[in-house]
């Protein structure tokens, strides 16, 4: 009886859990009674191995009292798990940095190596964009929400969304999470919650500490400013219709604003925060990457995606650019839904 609770115990490793199934396991050893009977009723050789086997039983209802709290609960901050039973198969956790809305997707099944990949995404909203609410055209929403295109609603049938590829990764083993920053263009704020975001998943959920980064156009601004500062925790960068440039979107004048820095004060030092600008230290880490973007793409011209490959390459680095022809810049099936990404997530996981 007392090899099977144990063969119980250790098969989940849920603290809640654990604690519950020890002490019913306690119960159904009689600790409570059979194990303290009368000493005139047993022999010398017996109570003493029942009084082994209750005092163990006491040190371990002892332990188990006083035994820590998950990740989740050891902080304060109990994320809420919602049910994607109906888009994905598995479960999503909420939770707050700093007041700033997060979450993680957890993986279908785990990886066949046992190993804990994850993809960090850019960009993420939680609810209403913050300042088109009425628009919100982010590509992670929160999945319960009608609108959602996360959860593979498109708000006009010829949009496309990330479901097909997030759903092959969490059945791959992928944790798939991200951090609500708001439109940040990758300025220093917005960098400095991806880096407590960063320490805090990879605690939460003993994630890889090299980290797949997933962006989707300016969510390219947020990882490659964060990657640059933190090139050792990137595993890979993986990006659909990039931003690498803040002079060609959102502008100069909007990017000034994000900063909160004059338009004169911030021309003078933009590249310092460019993309394109600021790859020789992903180059130096061997860091590979991949792009998929439009030949027709009005909003990120494909000479600029070619010009950054090519300073990549230069710089020791492998930067493979995939445009497809005649696809513009938006939320196409073209670009979205070329398996081809998933492919190289599981390559650079060590997972093909």
């Amino acid at each position: 009886m007392l090899r099977s609770a144990i063969v119980i115990v250790i098969g989940d490793t849920h603290p809640a859990r654990r604690r519950a199934e020890w002490a019913a396991a306690l119960r159904a050893l009689g600790f409570a009674g059979k194990l303290a009977g009368s000493a005139k009723h047993t022999r010398p050789g017996t109570r003493r191995r029942r009084g082994r086997l209750v005092a163990a039983g006491l040190m371990l209802m002892a332990a188990l009292q006083h035994a820590p709290a998950s990740r989740a609960e050891s902080n304060g901050d109990t994320p809420t798990s919602a049910a994607l039973v109906g888009t994905f198969g598995t479960e999503r956790d909420d939770f707050e940095i700093d007041g700033r809305r997060a979450m993680m997707l957890k993986p279908i099944r785990e990886a066949p190596d046992g190993s804990r990949p994850w993809i960090f995404c850019a960009p993420v909203f939680m609810g209403p964009h913050p300042t088109q609410p009425e628009v919100n055209p982010n590509l992670f929403e929160h999945p319960v929400d009608e609108g959602s295109l996360i959860a593979g609603r498109p708000k006009t049938p010829e949009e496309a969304t990330h479901r097909k590829l997030l759903q092959k990764l969490l059945e791959s083993g992928f944790h798939v999470g991200g951090i609500e920053v708001g439109e940040s263009m990758g300025n220093p704020e917005g960098v400095e919650q991806y880096e407590k975001y960063y320490r805090e998943v990879v605690r939460r959920y003993d994630l890889n500490p090299k980290a797949c980064l997933y962006a989707t156009s300016r969510g390219a601004l947020m990882h490659y400013n964060w990657a640059a500062q933190h090139p050792d925790q990137v595993l890979c960068i993986g990006a659909n219709q990039p931003v690498i440039d803040l002079a060609l979107f959102p502008g100069m004048e909007e990017a000034a604003k994000a900063y909160g820095m004059p338009l004169e004060e911030f021309t003078a030092v933009y590249r310092e925060h460019n993309p394109i600008d600021n790859l020789a230290l992903l180059a130096g880490r061997s860091i590979p990457i991949f792009h998929i973007v439009g030949e027709a793409d009005a909003l990120l011209p494909l000479e600029h995606q070619i010009e950054m490959r090519d300073r990549y390459v230069a710089l020791g680095g492998d930067l493979r650019l995939l445009a497809k022809p005649g696809i513009p810049h938006g939320l196409l099936p073209e670009l979205l839904e070329d398996m081809r990404m998933y492919e190289f997530f599981m390559e650079q996981a060590g997972l093909q």
